[in-house]
């Protein structure tokens, strides 16, 4: 079974995450809840693609990402 494919919602909030953002995220099939938020040290480029994921909710909140969000999130 590959659990990648039955996630929905992934929260990291305020664990202290750093580095640059793992863009492989955004390839879960499934990933409807992203939230990143309160990791000051996690940055990174936003991709300009690869949002092909039926996200509906990302929160980036005091992190250093840069880059647009795609309207449809």
């Amino acid at each position: 079974m590959n659990l990648s494919s039955s996630l929905v919602s992934i929260s990291l909030t305020n664990t202290g995450l750093q580095g640059i953002f793992p863009s492989d995220i955004l390839s879960l099939p499934n990933l409807q809840e992203l939230d990143l938020s309160f990791n000051r040290d996690l940055s990174g480029q936003l991709p300009n693609s690869n949002w092909s994921t039926p996200l509906r909710y990302l929160d980036l909140s005091f992190t250093s990402f840069s880059g647009e969000i795609p309207y449809s999130i």
